[in-house]
């Protein structure tokens, strides 16, 4: 058992590194759009409206038409993504749709570093993430721009009625899809966000 965790460890670890060599040849969205799709995710290109996914779960070299053209859209939903990952991700600056959902590994200590996409980014799906608490959504608030935020189905997500009220009242333009207002409010649930 102790090698079988060793062993995803240290794949999870491989995974997750950044792709040095495309990036050096190519550039950034290039190596972004790489990383993306060894994650089994997709892309799309500013001026574009068709994703660039692997296909046939292999990894296509079509994005190099694009390697000049900032990426708008990622989704890494029902990936292996976690904290080090996010790293070639968290440097487009033009994002404004990313897809995180079901994600295993992002947890508070991610949505921690997402503050950066502040300025561009409009739409964050985390819905299914298990690793996520209120302590995390309450980092969200630097991102102003954003229009849409899916947070449902949060299962470490303990005063859910409550998280949603207070989520709406930081980002009042913001469209925030979580859990019915009524579920952990029947307990007279009070207080912060923070204090949560």
């Amino acid at each position: 058992m102790e090698w079988s965790q060793l062993w995803n460890q240290w794949r999870i670890r491989k995974m997750n590194e950044r792709f040095h060599v495309m990036e050096a040849m190519h550039g950034k969205f290039a190596g972004a759009a790489y990383y993306t799709q060894i994650h089994k995710g997709g892309v799309r290109f500013r001026g574009h409206q068709d994703w660039v996914r692997p296909v046939q779960n292999k990894i296509t070299l079509d994005f190099l038409k694009y390697k000049d053209v900032p990426i708008e859209c990622v989704d890494l939903s029902h990936s292996e993504v976690n904290y080090d990952g996010l790293a070639p991700i968290l440097e487009l600056e033009e994002l404004h749709y990313l897809n995180l959902s079901c994600c295993p590994y992002i947890d508070d200590w991610c949505l921690g570093r997402l503050h950066v996409l502040g300025n561009s980014l409009e739409v964050l799906i985390l819905k299914g993430c298990p690793q996520i608490t209120e302590r995390g959504l309450a980092c969200l608030h630097h991102l102003q721009n954003l229009k849409h935020l899916d947070v449902s189905n949060l299962p470490k997500v303990s005063h859910k009625g409550l998280t949603s009220i207070l989520l709406e009242e930081m980002m009042p333009a913001c469209e925030v899809v979580m859990m019915d207002y009524s579920e952990g409010l029947q307990g007279g649930e009070t207080g912060t966000l923070s204090e949560v």
